[in-house]
Order: C-alpha cells, then structure tokens, then sequence
C-alpha cells in the first residue's frame, strides 16, 4: 500500500477493518462450536488422532478447492520458509488444543486457550509494529477479566495436565496468528495459506497414526459431529479468521476473537451438560463489552498497516 492510499483511503477500503472485524466474530462463534462437536466425536469412539488424521487433510482439500475457484493460480512457492513456520506452530497448536480437550472440561480447554489476546498483543509490538493503544489496554483489560471470571466459574471435569496443554496451545496460537500476519502480505490468498498449512500438517498427523495408531468414530452420531467439526469449526472458522486477519492488525482479531469463550461456554451447557453459573454470565459480559468497544472503533476507519514484509 502506497503512502496516499493509506491516508486517503477509498470507500472500499474503509470498509476493510469493519468487514475484517465482523470475519473474525463469525469465525469465533464457529470456532466455538469446536469443542462440542469434539467432546461428541470423543464420546462415540474417536481419539484426538483419529479426529485430526479425517480433520486436516478433508479441511485442506475444501480450502484450496475454494481458494483455486477464487485465486485460480497458487503463490506460496516465494514464501516457503514462513509457510513452514505457520504448518508447525499450527501443527503443535492443534494437537494441544485437542488433547486438551480430552482431557478437562471443554468450558476450560476453550477459556484457557483465550488467555492468548495478551500474548498476541506483545508479540505484536515488537514483532509487527503494531502499536498497543489505550484503547486496546481497554478491551484487553475487559477481556481478560471476563475470560478470568468466566474460569473461575467453571464446573465439570478438570485435569491439570490438560489446563496445561490448553495454555500451551494459547501461547502456540499467539505465534500462529503473529506469523500468519507476516505472512498476509498481499501477495498470498488467505484461504490459500490456510489450506497448504492444514494440507502439509496432514502429513505429520498420518506419520503419528502410523506410529501410534488412531480411533474412529464408532458410529453415525460420532461420524457427524466429525463432519460438523470440519464444515463449521474448521473451514468456516479458518476461513472467515484468516481472511479477517488479512484486514485488520493482528491484536484486534485475538481481542475480537474473545467471543469464542462465550458461546463456547453456552454450547457446553445446552448440549455437554456443563454448568454455567452467575459468575460466567458476569464474564461474557465483560467479553461483550469489550468486543463492542473494539468494533465501534474498527467502524470508525481503518487501521494503518505499521508493518511491511
């Protein structure tokens, strides 16, 4: 982007971060549904290998199926090193998550793994450029108070080494999005960069079931909910993230992306039986709040890139 067209953006441009913001919230409420859907293919008789060996490479296939109908020619090949960095942190990113999520309450592996926003926000400083506002120390603070008191509100079953692994994924993620920003730099499709990173991460999930063997869903219900993983969670979730990403700065998509917890935690209570009590309504709205500051500002105009590949 040239110098005018970052002070006298055009009408479509100006669009950008609202449309970019509003990406990253529908991704958010599909990524949510991730861990139900999980918790259901768990039950009927799946592993966290067997979910991700059908998860990666079906998901990869749609993406780039897409992105060819959209982009036509790839053009990853002057980018190989980054592509690289992105497939590896979203390969060890993926397995903690979902091991987690076999491990401790999904209300809990969700709401852990939000504790990111933080670390985005700091790895984006000094890494991007990206300037850390008062209005961001704002909806950080509102944020990371709901997601707190959303935790501490939580019930069900809880085991320390999968809180663990769900931070870990947190901190994982935080340099997912990072690099997939440095990545994003106008010459790659979004959807593209998504797809070869699920398609090359297959590769490794194939190489674990070989080694250590793999469980299926044993039934039909078990075999939706996978399906349901892949459609919703998966592809529409990455997809409407990183092409939100692609429009706005890499600390307002982790701060928008906070709505996850929420409806991650009403889905745990509407269709895994989990409770939700008065402390966690007082945190989703805190979440609420915050998202609502944060979007009125993407409204207002578009954020300056501050950061050139």
């Amino acid at each position: 982007m040239t110098a005018t067209a970052a002070t006298t953006p055009d009408r479509s441009a100006r669009k950008a971060p609202l449309l970019g913001g509003l990406m990253v919230l529908a991704s958010a409420v599909c990524f949510a549904t991730g861990a139900t859907f999980s918790k259901v293919a768990y039950d009927h008789g799946t592993d966290t290998v067997g979910l991700l060996i059908v998860r990666m490479p079906t998901a990869a296939v749609i993406l780039l199926a897409i992105s060819a109908l959209i982009a036509r020619v790839p053009r990853v090949g002057a980018h190989r090193r980054k592509l690289l960095l992105v497939t590896v942190l979203s390969f060890l990113q993926t397995y903690t998550y979902f091991k987690s999520l076999d491990l401790t309450s999904a209300a809990i592996a969700v709401l852990l793994l939000y504790t990111y926003p933080l670390i985005v926000m700091l790895m984006a400083r000094f890494t991007l450029g990206e300037p850390i506002t008062k209005l961001k120390l704002l909806v950080l603070a509102l944020a990371m108070a709901g997601v707190a008191m959303t935790i501490g509100g939580v019930s069900g079953s809880f085991s320390v080494e999968g809180a663990a692994l769900a931070l870990t994924s947190g901190i994982l993620f935080a340099g997912f999005l990072v690099a997939s920003k440095d990545y994003l730099d106008g010459s790659v499709p979004p959807l593209e960069t998504i797809g070869f990173v699920y398609l090359l991460s297959s590769l490794g999930w194939f190489a674990v079931g070989a080694v250590g063997g793999a469980a299926f869903p044993a039934d039909a219900t078990g075999w939706g909910a996978l399906a349901a993983l892949i459609g919703i969670s998966t592809v529409a979730a990455m997809g409407l993230f990183i092409a939100g990403l692609d429009r706005i700065s890499a600390g307002a998509a982790s701060m928008l992306s906070t709505l996850e917890p929420a409806v991650a935690v009403g889905l745990a209570f509407l269709f895994v039986g989990e409770a939700v009590t008065t402390v966690q309504l007082v945190g989703i709205a805190l979440v609420v709040i915050a998202l609502l500051l944060l979007s009125n500002a993407l409204a207002r105009g578009p954020e300056v890139p501050t950061h050139t590949p």
